[in-house]
């Protein structure tokens, strides 16, 4: 799974200036997200599985929002 996210941001939109808050948002939560899940799976955490959860919402809910602001964005010409 890891490698199938690495190879989709390499795929990503050459080009597209993406905001440096919103990368190091999305860093820190996906950081927080492989933490809490390695934990989650080496101690069986529930407290970690629930921290993992909250990331990956958090995370859905960063891209979300992203991809609504760029849909009513103007095309750069």
């Amino acid at each position: 799974m890891l490698g199938l996210g690495i190879l989709a941001c390499g795929a990503g939109q050459p080009g597209r200036d993406v905001p440096r808050a919103y990368t190091v948002a999305a860093s820190l939560l996906g950081a927080v997200a492989l933490v809490a899940g390695i934990t989650a799976v080496v101690n069986g955490s529930a407290a970690m599985l629930a921290t993992l959860l909250a990331a990956m919402v958090a995370l859905w809910v960063l891209a979300s929002v992203r991809r609504a602001a760029a849909l009513h964005r103007p095309a750069a010409s």
